[in-house]
């Protein structure tokens, strides 16, 4: 048991007893120790349980209020560390906080879930990043020329075709090419509802790739077959603005439309630009002069219309309009007109067909030949623009000026009919 405050303190075995201590702590058996710091109450290792316990009790009492360093130091040495845990400001507070953070976290990701909110870019640019190069080069309008259905239908296969076509779209439903192709055969050669399904496949292809100018190219011509003329021409006109280039097909091909839809003015700007900008395609001069004389420039648009033409036999050796045909076989005219006889021999109503054929004659100077078959395209659409067109160039070539221009003329008043 503890030994009361008088009793003496006994020196530990084989040691003399200690002399007093100038430090309060070590006089345990004095009088009551003077207010100190904790540290200097705190006895040393050889000094009695009891004795200690009560002098820690009494430094303890003269100690500063609770919440003081002094206060904590004297728990710390004690070893009692207050363990008291506010509901409030420990438990709830960091609920809350926490709460709030992952609030405005997910609302800012919300915000910006996508390239529009995250770099700034609108909708229009995001459709313009490229995601397959191969289908945003040139080279993508000739493989899907050579896709089956429509080299089926380049030969005349009508009903083969649009078979192709079909099974090629059940076949690979979310392929742009696929898509294109058949959407090309069946607008060109199919029923009124085949061109409706037609049409929807063309779409699918351009929405799947607006960043290639060629598939927007492609899509605009199937809008023209279809007549859907303002459609076209929006499609024609974004060309232009998103892909700014010399490239002169879009120009042209839109300046047509300007002039099916009698706004000649419009062309007669497009394709004045075109040939100021750049006079390498022979092939706007002879739309300028039709377009002059639609806008009521008949003798100054013959004039550049046979300039043009003269111009394209001069660095093609054949119609422009033809172009596209002689080099699939390899730039060999004479192999394009073996191949378009043949057709001619399979369906000799076909406008297209006929021509083709006689462009085709017209290269090979056969103009007898290509006068009896633009007679035959005239008996079978006699308001076809492009059937009196190649009715003038022949009859220019043979000197007969002024029939020429009699049909010429012809072309300009029918433009507005162009299939």
């Amino acid at each position: 048991m503890f030994k009361k405050k008088s009793d003496a303190v006994k020196p530990g075995k084989g040691s003399g007893p200690k002399p007093a201590d100038s430090n309060p702590a070590n006089n345990l058996g004095a009088a009551e120790p003077p207010q100190v710091p904790v540290e200097a109450s705190i006895p040393p290792e050889n000094s009695e349980p009891g004795r200690s316990h009560n002098n820690l009790k009494a430094s303890f009492s003269s100690m500063p209020a609770a919440g003081s360093e002094a206060e904590q130091a004297a728990k710390a040495a004690s070893g009692k560390v207050s363990s008291k845990i506010s509901i409030v400001f420990d438990v709830l507070l960091p609920i809350v906080v926490a709460t709030v953070c992952c609030g405005a976290f997910v609302s800012t990701g919300k915000l910006a879930k996508d390239k529009t909110g995250i770099y700034g870019l609108s909708a229009a640019q995001l459709e313009l990043e490229v995601k397959d190069r191969s289908i945003a080069a040139e080279s993508v309008m000739a493989e899907i020329n050579k896709l089956e259905p429509l080299k089926l239908l380049s030969r005349g296969e009508v009903g083969p075709a649009i078979e192709a076509a079909k099974a090629l779209v059940a076949k690979k439903p979310n392929d742009t090419r696929a898509l294109m192709a058949a959407g090309m055969v069946l607008v060109e050669a199919g029923s009124k509802a085949d061109k409706e399904v037609g049409i929807g496949y063309c779409n699918k292809a351009f929405e799947q790739a607006k960043y290639s100018a060629y598939i927007r190219l492609l899509y605009g011509r199937q809008l023209a077959i279809m007549h859907r003329d303002d459609d076209a021409i929006a499609v024609y006109e974004k060309i232009i603005e998103l892909f700014p280039s010399t490239w002169s097909t879009p120009h042209k091909e839109l300046a047509n439309l300007y002039m099916r839809t009698n706004s000649s003015a419009k062309a007669v700007t497009e394709l004045t630009a075109l040939l100021k900008s750049d006079n390498s395609d022979p092939g706007v001069q002879r739309e300028l002069g039709l377009a002059l004389a639609q806008d009521g420039k008949q003798q100054e648009g013959f004039e550049e219309f046979q300039k043009g033409f003269t111009r394209e036999k001069d660095i093609l050796g054949y119609p422009y309009a033809v172009k596209d045909i002689v080099e699939s076989h390899a730039g060999i005219v004479s192999s394009a007109l073996k191949d378009t006889e043949k057709r001619y021999q399979k369906n000799p109503e076909d406008l297209k067909t006929l021509l083709t054929l006689a462009r085709l004659y017209i290269a090979s100077n056969r103009f007898k030949d290509a006068r009896d078959i633009a007679n035959q395209a005239i008996k079978l659409r006699e308001v076809d623009p492009e059937v009196h067109e190649v009715m003038s160039e022949i009859m220019c070539n043979q000197n007969q000026s002024q029939s020429g221009y009699d049909e010429f003329r012809a072309a300009a008043s029918y433009i507005h009919m162009k299939q």
